[in-house]
């Protein structure tokens, strides 16, 4: 009986760790949504300028970025199991630290370590790792499942913080945060603690003949247009910035912006959800049929079009249904994006260090969103308006749009060649 049910879940046991990798992101990456949705808030009790809690919302993802380089490379070498682990116990810790907080340097504390560096750092880029090399078809459909468990906290968690923060104050939002952690994630982690039992690890035992071709994908001029690896890595890290600086602008500030134009603090929530359920309905979607069938590269340039263009419809129109119908299309366009990078590596380069190789990139886009993020507190503070960091994030997202359809005509023309 024992045997029997083992060998059910040797067989689907990739489909739970999909699923419990969805659900993981959903409510860990609700830190990312919270900070947006009490920005105004905690600004407002400690007299702060809305520039350090929106440096903190920067820093968190610079520093999960430059974490998640080392869990990338500790996935390559043990497994998703642990970094989970630790991500679970230190985001619970980081919530309670603020909770309790009375200073600026116990908020960066929380958020540059515990929910950075060593909380989401183990999610994003380790969980889109392990997905791509556990599913090799429709692996645009599952990557696009797992990641629309961030853009669902989006939707789920700023209306929810929005409410308790109005009923009971950002203080004990916080902490209800730390429990749910504790009460979810750390649970979830155990099913990624027992997945070696279930599905081997690439590289535990030596490969067919199939699977051998397949890491050979770096010499492939069909895969790779007959661009080196590291190329590949540089403009893909270069193309990342720009997208993510585009992007961070409405989630960490269009709640502001919307209260700042006169509308109520829950129809700002609102719109930032109404954008996030869309990009987790489109990476649940749209996004994976997409890329399974035009491809990673194509699919994530025409959603950079789409983005470019919503980032800076955000400060052109005030009344509330366009900003409704804005986050819509902003909601797809951002979905799509951030999801398609580890599937372009994994599409267009070999299986092998493939931890490592996410976490860069998405390392860099770390970067982006941090810039994003705080560049939009910083301009407000000096012209009182979202305007000018909203336009640059346009700006930004065109060098994106440059470098992906370089890659995509490269690809054409050489297999053209070849063809």
């Amino acid at each position: 009986m024992l045997s029997g049910i083992g060998r059910r879940l040797a067989a689907n046991y990739r489909y739970i760790v999909l699923w419990a990798s969805m659900v993981a992101l959903l409510i860990g990456s609700c830190s990312i949504f919270l900070v947006a949705v009490v920005l105004k808030p905690i600004a407002g009790e400690f007299g702060w300028p809305r520039f350090i809690p929106s440096l903190a919302f920067s820093l968190q993802f610079l520093w999960a970025g430059i974490g998640g380089i080392l869990m990338g490379h500790w996935f390559d070498r043990i497994g998703i199991g642990p970094p989970i682990v630790l991500g679970a116990v230190m985001m619970s810790v980081a919530a309670f630290i603020v909770a309790g907080m009375d200073s600026y340097w116990e908020f960066l504390f929380a958020y540059v370590l515990l929910f950075g560096f060593l909380g989401t750092a183990t999610l994003f880029s380790p969980l889109m790792a392990n997905i791509v090399n556990l599913f090799d078809r429709r692996r645009g459909l599952a990557a696009g499942i797992v990641a629309s468990g961030q853009a669902f906290a989006g939707t789920v968690c700023p209306p929810i913080a929005g409410y308790v923060n109005e009923l009971v104050g950002w203080r004990e939002t916080y902490f209800l945060f730390g429990i749910l952690l504790v009460c979810t994630m750390l649970p979830l982690s155990l099913i990624f603690l027992f997945q070696h039992k279930f599905i081997e690890r690439p590289g535990a035992s030596p490969k067919p003949a199939a699977a051998v071709a397949e890491d050979a994908a770096d010499d492939d001029p069909m895969k790779t247009g007959g661009v080196a690896p590291i190329v590949w890595m540089v403009t893909l890290s270069i193309g990342i910035v720009g997208c993510c600086i585009s992007m961070a602008l409405p989630i960490a500030h269009i709640v502001s912006r919307v209260t700042d134009i006169g509308h109520s603090l829950s129809s700002a929530t609102e719109v930032l959800a109404v954008a996030l359920l869309v990009a987790g309905l489109t990476r649940l979607t749209l996004m994976g049929y997409m890329a399974d069938r035009i491809g990673a590269l194509n699919t994530l340039f025409l959603f950079s079009v789409v983005q470019t263009v919503t980032v800076g419809l955000f400060v052109a129109v005030e009344g509330l249904p366009a900003l409704y119908l804005i986050a819509v299309f902003f909601g797809i366009g951002y979905g799509g994006i951030l999801p398609l990078y580890p599937v372009v590596l994994r599409d267009h380069l070999s299986g092998k260090g493939i931890g490592r190789r996410t976490a860069i990139v998405i390392f860099f886009g770390g970067i982006g969103m941090a810039i994003g993020g705080s560049l939009g507190g910083y301009l407000y503070d000096l012209t009182s308006s979202y305007t000018l960091a909203f336009l640059i994030g346009v700006a930004a997202n065109v060098v994106n749009l440059v470098i992906i359809g370089y890659l995509i005509l490269r690809l054409r023309s050489v297999r053209a060649a070849l063809i």
